[in-house]
């Protein structure tokens, strides 16, 4: 991962300014999937980096979690050459791997922008020599056009940038089954934007062919595209005869309500099919494999929230029995041959879509989950949403669940690659907010951001649901350094511009 902590001198509170760099740092973090946090720090320049500063203690503490600082300021306020060499001197010797100058004209005129980026190039030479640094200059007038301007500029800052990360492992081979469904194709597309090489292996039984372009459209290159059914050894058998470095793990059936009108279709495609998978990765050598659990393996919760210590079970349906057999059989694989590397990600419910409304969540028929519900009742699709449940012992009678977004999900996966490529072994983690709503909470915080009505109905409770389950994702968050940045207001809304985009 490549994380970036964007530094803003002497800006108005979330102005232009700060608007820069936090586009600066987007693009910067977006080559490892990192993460990026702001300060702004409205004291002069020549006290910004002052040991007696009050403000240096916070500045000191997340520019030693980074990998690359953004350090952007207003150059009418102070110059912005000695603000940069304040920073570099308090700072490159902090395990920095690489600085982003970003000096921001404000009121100037195209003419005027010259003369403060000349005065960078000899501090900038100097830095060169220290960490990997590219400078990119905007002027305030023309903000309209600053994704242009940053196109310029990352024409040539990225291949530098690229090497910025100094936990970020090489480019890898990587097979994703499932790969064009909701999860593994927001996944597919992190993995591209890492640099990661991807296949998808994918039967289409649940997903449609068109993500794949789609995903190509985000992220400039198309994943390549195997056909096929995970319950066929021999198909399975020539896809991972491809020579990966890892695998991720997603084919399965996911329906909690079918799973409980055809287990024996469940365990044929969820157990059967990841047993041939194992079965296939070890003949080819292949011993790393991210695998897509489901906090359902923890039956209806003893206490909240869940932390990864809470027994299994009983599970509350097929669905998730199947999940706990494949989790057994993958403990019991890491305990019989420790070569092997293995991260399961126990997550909670998966909402919203990827910011750019090209790829969500599709399902055939009638939606088992409840957001593509809401989402298609709210589009006119369906003519109402049936809330199963209102006299469960939570605040408002409907169900509680972690709800989470898909691409904060996603995120998780490449973490856990980055941990298990390091450390064999068995690893499970819970990826969720740590926080539950309501059914009712859920259908009211969409209308309120979409502006759409969402017509409903109580039904009585559906066979296999828990009343509520929540995550405790502290351990996701100090081994994997993952926690999840959006809330459910975020989820609903990216899961509208999908359903409205179509």
């Amino acid at each position: 991962m490549i994380d970036v902590v964007a530094v803003v001198g002497n800006p108005r509170p979330g102005g232009r300014t700060t608007r820069v760099a936090q586009a600066v740092a987007a693009r910067v973090a977006a080559l490892g999937s990192g993460e990026v946090e702001t300060i702004e720090l409205a004291d002069h320049a020549a006290r910004m980096f002052d040991p007696s500063d009050p403000a240096l203690g916070e500045v000191t503490t997340r520019v030693a979690g980074a990998d690359v600082a953004v350090l952007a300021s207003p150059t009418y306020k102070a110059s912005f050459t000695g603000l940069l060499k304040a920073f570099l001197d308090r700072y490159t010797g902090d395990g920095l791997a690489g600085v982003v100058a970003v000096p921001v004209m404000l009121g100037g005129s195209p003419a005027h922008s010259l003369a403060p980026d000349t005065q960078l190039r000899p501090v900038l030479v100097e830095l060169g020599a220290v960490v990997p640094t590219r400078s990119v200059y905007v002027v305030d007038t023309e903000m309209d056009r600053l994704e242009e301007t940053l196109d310029r500029w990352w024409s040539g800052a990225e291949a530098v940038l690229r090497g910025c990360s100094v936990s970020l492992p090489p480019p890898m081979k990587i097979l994703v089954t499932g790969g064009a469904g909701f999860v593994g194709s927001h996944t597919v597309v992190e993995l591209l934007e890492a640099g990661h090489e991807v296949t998808i292996l994918d039967d289409f039984s649940n997903s449609e062919r068109s993500v794949v372009d789609r995903i190509g459209r985000i992220t400039g290159k198309r994943p390549a595209v195997v056909e096929g059914d995970i319950r066929n050894p021999s198909a399975l058998d020539s896809a991972v005869a491809g020579g990966y470095d890892a695998v991720f793990h997603f084919a399965a059936r996911k329906s909690v309500a079918e799973s409980v009108e055809e287990p024996l279709l469940y365990y044929q495609v969820n157990v059967t099919g990841t047993v041939n998978l194992l079965d296939a990765m070890s003949r080819h050598g292949v011993r790393t494999i991210v695998f897509s659990s489901s906090c359902t393996v923890y039956g209806d919760p003893q206490e909240l929230p869940v932390t990864e210590d809470h027994p299994f079970g009983p599970a509350a349906n097929p669905y998730g029995r199947t999940k706990q057999m494949m989790e057994h059989a993958l403990m019991d694989l890491a305990a019989a041959d420790p070569s092997w590397r293995i991260a399961s990600l126990r997550y909670f419910n998966p909402v919203g879509a990827h910011p750019s409304g090209l790829i969500g969540e599709d399902p055939r028929g009638v939606p088992d989950n409840l957001m593509p519900y809401v989402t298609r009742v709210a589009a006119g699709r369906l003519p109402e949403l049936r809330i199963f449940g209102n006299d469960y012992p939570t605040p408002d009678g409907t169900g509680v669940r972690d709800y989470v977004h898909v691409v904060d999900l996603a995120r998780g996966h490449l973490a856990a690659l980055d941990y298990v490529v390091g450390s064999s072994g068995y690893h499970a983690w819970n990826l969720g907010t740590g926080q539950g709503s309501s059914v009712l909470e859920l259908v009211e915080t969409f209308q309120r951001v979409t502006g759409r009505t969402v017509p409903y109905r109580f039904a009585p409770r559906r066979p296999g649901d828990v009343a509520a389950t929540w995550a405790d994702p502290s351990k996701a968050e100090r081994e994997l350094g993952w926690k999840a940045k959006h809330d459910l207001a975020d989820m609903c809304r990216d899961a509208w511009r999908w359903e409205s985009s179509r």
